[in-house]
Parts: C-alpha cells; sequence; structure tokens
C-alpha cells in the first residue's frame, strides 16, 4: 500500500513538472516579425507577389484619381496663377511620386514597423531566464502526500491536479492562438496597405491610411504587452509558490486551485492585449 501511495503522490507531484514550460515559447512567438513566423506567407502579401503587385496597380489608380481631383481643385482656384500656379503643381505631382513610392515599399516599411517591436523585447534582456518554480511546487505537494496521504485522498488529489494540468496547457495554447491570430491580422492587413498608404495624398481621406498604419503599430505592441504579462505571470506565481516553501496536506487543493486560477488570468489577460494596444493608440 506504501508503494501505491508513493506512486500517486509522485503522479500527482509530476503534474507539476514543466508546468510553466511554455511561457517561454509564447514569448518567443510574440517576438517573431511577420518575417520571421513564416517567410512565405510574407513574401504572398509582399508587393512582388500576384496579390501585391495587383493591389499596387490598385493603388495607383487610386493615387491618379487623387492627383485629378487635386489638380482641377487648383485650377478652379482664382488665386492660383503664374509661378504660384506652377509651384502647386509640381508639388501634386511630387506627392504623387511619394505616395507611389510608399506603396511600393509597404512590406519594407510595415516589416521596420514590427521589427521595432521585436526589438524592444529583445532589449527587455532575458525575462524568463529565471523559470516559476515549477520544481519547488511539484517536490512540495509530494511530500505533502506521501507524509499524509491515503489512498483515496490521493485519488481526488490527482484527478483535480490532471484537471489544472489541462486548464494550464489550454491557456497556453489558446495563448498561442491569439499570437498566431495575431500574425494572421497582419497579413491581411499588409496585403491590402498599399491601398491604405494611397490615400495619404487625399486631405479628405488620408485618415484611412493614418488609422491603417496606425492599427499595424497597435498589433506590434501587442507581442509587447503578451511579453509583458507572460513576464507578470511568472512573477505572480514566483511570489505565490517560493522556491523554499512547505505545502501542508490541507492546503494541497487551494494550491491546486490557485494555479488554475493564474492560468485563467493569463489567457483573459492576453485576450485583452489587442484591445488595450488599440486604445493606446486610439484605433479601432
Amino acid at each position: 500500500m506504501d508503494e501505491i501511495i508513493e506512486g500517486l503522490a509522485e503522479a500527482v507531484a509530476g503534474f507539476y513538472n514543466g508546468y510553466f514550460d511554455g511561457l517561454t515559447g509564447i514569448a518567443d512567438l510574440a517576438k517573431m516579425t511577420p518575417q520571421e513566423f513564416n517567410a512565405d506567407l510574407w513574401n504572398a502579401v509582399s508587393t512582388t507577389s500576384p496579390i501585391g503587385k495587383a493591389i499596387v496597380a490598385m493603388a495607383s489608380i487610386l493615387v491618379s484619381l487623387f492627383l485629378c481631383i487635386e489638380l482641377i481643385g487648383l485650377f478652379n482656384r482664382s488665386d492660383v496663377k503664374g509661378l504660384d500656379g506652377m509651384y502647386w503643381i509640381v508639388m501634386t505631382f511630387l506627392k504623387m511620386m511619394l505616395a507611389l513610392t510608399l506603396c511600393r515599399n509597404m512590406t519594407v516599411i510595415i516589416g521596420a514597423c514590427f521589427q521595432i517591436s521585436s526589438d524592444i523585447i529583445t532589449n527587455m534582456g532575458d525575462l524568463f531566464s529565471e523559470q516559476p518554480p515549477s520544481s519547488s511546487i511539484s517536490a512540495a505537494i509530494e511530500n505533502a502526500l506521501k507524509d499524509n496521504g491515503n489512498l483515496w485522498d490521493l485519488l481526488a488529489y490527482w484527478l483535480l491536479a490532471f484537471l489544472g494540468w489541462g486548464v494550464n496547457n489550454i491557456s497556453m495554447a489558446l495563448v498561442q492562438v491569439i499570437c498566431t491570430l495575431r500574425f494572421i491580422e497582419i497579413y491581411v492587413f499588409t496585403a491590402v496597405s498599399a491601398l491604405a498608404f494611397a490615400t495619404f495624398v487625399s486631405k479628405q481621406f488620408n485618415s484611412i491610411g493614418i488609422r491603417h498604419l496606425k492599427r499595424l503599430i497597435a498589433l506590434g505592441l501587442q507581442g509587447v504587452f503578451i511579453v509583458i504579462i507572460c513576464y507578470m505571470y511568472m512573477v505572480l506565481i514566483n511570489s505565490a509558490f517560493p522556491a523554499d516553501m512547505v505545502v501542508a496536506k490541507e492546503e494541497i487543493v487551494g494550491k491546486m486551485f490557485e494555479l488554475v486560477g493564474y492560468s485563467l488570468l493569463l489567457i483573459i489577460a492576453c485576450f485583452q492585449t489587442g484591445g488595450w494596444a488599440k486604445s493606446l493608440l486610439e484605433v479601432n
């Protein structure tokens, strides 16, 4: 019977070995640039791809339309004559050339934005060099159960530990899904960025391009927020479960539910990161 109790105690404690291993993977995923996450998808939405060429062609037509509207407006102005008229006409064509340059190089500009967010995360240092004490938690629970456990209690603890382990794995997987969806959104917005950039030459519609660029910056900032939340999650676990802790038998259930609560807190906070980033930049 003692061997069965020890085996169950080890099985319960085993659920907490590597309990936090997914944090580093999430941080690495959030730090990636769109080029690093999937180079094929990035190339598929770049200006050199068939999709990109088609979008750039449409953007060029849009820029030409805005140019014609602005020239018509200039010619209808009675105060635009002589050298002043030539000046405004030249400035209009320069704006057109600048807009076309932006449209044709939009993937370079967007890539630079996400490289900046990646560099910010890198400059934070190795936040996860000290992992939460999963081994300490596991050892403390195992010692408490070996010393004071009985067969039926251990079976209940095993079930609770299994459920907690499942919730934690689901939470880590959902955070990775959030990171992946973030990249999908980046690729979709990048694919049509040339059209948004074309509106920069229009006084009436340039807010479209500005909001689009702010939305892309918000997506980069979301990655920074995700890494910060993962680090805060680790700090909370380290505070609640110090390396030298001793767990009494009556505290085991509470500790298990506390870990589940932190896992749920992680996923809820990560779901909010996109809204936080957009709210900070005042973009929908």
